[in-house]
């Protein structure tokens, strides 16, 4: 057998090693200096709880990310869906889904049963006794979650994982950011809603990984989000910002729930008296308003905490989130409504 002319072959590899190094070069000079600067960070498994950095955050292809599952961490433990709470009593007479942000998940608060889902869940519990009837509230609060993601979560995730009697909304502080989410600081899959739009369920698999592995380079991620400032910007701010954006968004949740069965109620999104006028606390007041007429025209409850927060004069851990007691008022005021809305007081048979 005749053998391979090695002339030949380093004719050939030599050139083609020559092209391709000085390509090679670039790319690893371009992504060490992207590192260095920070720009086009990887997804960061990095959540910045209260007490410490967790890495608690997993991507997910409709929300963007969620909780790591069975994860305990400090005060933090996140049960098998991924959520700071119990398991889901399937059991229970009457179930009751809290969808929110770093406000209900309970930012600053060290046992979950603290948090307004906790205490209501305690609250209605006493009064269904009476009954003969059990009660389990679940908290699907998660932090820096937008109104988008927690209907995602609601439909993909929640909607169908058992027969809720009512499905308590609030979602705000994570809407009124800056109008360009791929430059908000926690989250660097490069534009949340883009990642969520174009990572479809029925994706090629070959396709899929390749894009998980890219998305570990910050060149990368730096060009993704280049591309969607520069051609998405305004598709991806009508997804986040707008308060009609966001009452559709509400309006669509609420008949989805109601097509499950169970009963939507809108939480208002709390700000500190001391604060009204900001501009930034003056979106989240706007958001409220959006959220009140939305509650008007689909004739469901629109729970105002503002009244209850002013007569107290105080529940607050920091400027955003509540103390134990701001809970507990949270939690009194929803258990008022929802305990006449399922007649506690009566006798169920």
């Amino acid at each position: 057998m005749q053998k391979p002319d090695k002339t030949f072959i380093k004719d050939r590899i030599k050139p083609l090693v020559f092209t391709l190094l000085p390509l090679l070069t670039l790319f690893v000079l371009a992504e060490s200096i992207l590192h260095l600067a920070g720009i086009g960070n990887p997804f960061s498994v990095t959540l910045p709880v209260w007490d410490s950095p967790l890495q608690i955050q997993v991507p997910d292809i409709y929300c963007g990310f969620r909780l790591k599952p069975d994860t305990e961490i400090g005060s933090i433990k996140l049960n098998s869906l991924g959520f700071r709470t119990h398991e889901l009593n399937q059991n229970a007479d009457i179930k009751i889904l809290c969808l929110g942000d770093s406000v209900g998940f309970g930012w600053g608060i060290h046992n979950p049963a603290d948090t307004y889902a906790g205490q209501l869940e305690k609250i209605l519990s006493e009064q269904a006794k009476t009954t003969g009837r059990t009660v389990a509230v679940f908290n699907a609060g998660i932090p820096s979650y937008q109104l988008y993601q927690g209907v995602q979560l609601y439909l993909h995730y929640l909607a169908d994982l058992t027969d809720w009697d009512y499905v308590i909304c609030s979602f705000g502080w994570n809407n009124s950011n800056d109008t360009n989410p791929a430059e908000v600081e926690g989250r660097e899959d490069a534009a949340m809603l883009e990642y969520i739009r174009r990572n479809p369920p029925g994706e090629n698999e070959i396709i899929r990984k390749t894009r998980r592995i890219a998305e570990q380079l910050h060149l990368y991620n730096a060009l993704n989000s280049l591309y969607i400032k520069g051609f998405l910007a305004e598709e991806i701010e009508q997804k986040q910002y707008p308060y009609q954006r966001y009452a559709k968004l509400l309006t669509d949740f609420a008949g989805s729930v109601k097509r499950h069965n169970a009963r939507p109620l809108f939480l208002s999104v709390q700000v500190r008296e001391e604060d009204k006028g900001d501009r930034y606390r003056n979106d989240i007041m706007k958001l409220n308003e959006t959220s009140r007429e939305v509650a008007q025209l689909e004739k469901i409850p629109f729970i105002d905490t503002d009244p209850l927060f002013k007569k107290n004069g105080s529940g607050w851990f920091d400027n955003i989130h509540f103390d134990e007691k701001g809970h507990r008022i949270t939690a009194e005021v929803l258990a008022s409504i929802i305990a006449r809305g399922l007649d506690l007081t009566k006798d169920s048979s």
